[in-house]
């Protein structure tokens, strides 16, 4: 997919190399030379559904989705074995995934919208959040609730979409957000474990 689809030539395979993955396979990402990168990855499927650009609407309610075509990252440092997980798309918390990251240090998780209608509520657009393969982060069942009881030290909202109001600073969107424990991520925002 990536080598038939021209909008992944940006990176040029010359200079960042791709390398196949399983999931539920941990991997040690190398540079060119070949020296570990310190780091072990750990991808692993969530909700989510195939791109648009990969759509079919003869599959189905699903447009043709199989299990590897929205994950996770489980990013572990080798030298101290201190862990985060990366989830920038997912359509729900079904219970094993809810389990997988209860009690963690770090979660980055998608929060692209703040409720499913969200887009056509701001004019732009009809597709929902859960048309998209997202979850809402206020809605009944979203993010807020979903990770309430899942005592995760740090959670940070990432991958938000600007009709998304709790990108405002002064927004009660934003002051529930941060009441319920998340941060809003920002440019240049660097976190540390």
């Amino acid at each position: 997919m990536l080598a038939g689809n021209t909008v992944f030539e940006v990176l040029n395979s010359e200079f960042v190399s791709r390398s196949a993955f399983a999931l539920e396979k941990p991997f040690e990402p190398r540079d060119q030379y070949g020296e570990s990168l310190g780091i072990t990855v750990c991808a692993f499927s969530v909700p989510g559904k195939v791109a648009l650009f990969l759509e079919d609407d003869s599959a189905g309610d699903n447009f043709g989705t199989v299990e590897e075509d929205t994950v996770g990252l489980a990013l572990t440092d080798n030298a101290s074995g201190r862990r985060f997980y990366y989830m920038p798309g997912c359509a729900g918390l079904p219970q094993d995934l809810r389990e997988r990251i209860r009690g963690e240090e770090l979660l980055f998780m998608d929060g692209t919208t703040w409720v499913n209608e969200e887009m056509s509520q701001a004019g732009v657009g009809e597709k929902t959040s859960q048309r998209m393969g997202h979850m809402a982060i206020a809605d009944p069942g979203g993010t807020l609730e979903a990770c309430r009881d899942l005592d995760i030290a740090r959670k940070v909202f990432i991958h938000i979409n600007n009709t998304n109001p709790v990108l405002l600073e002064n927004s009660p969107e934003r002051s529930q957000a941060n009441a319920a424990g998340w941060t809003v991520a920002y440019d240049g925002m660097e976190v540390e474990l």
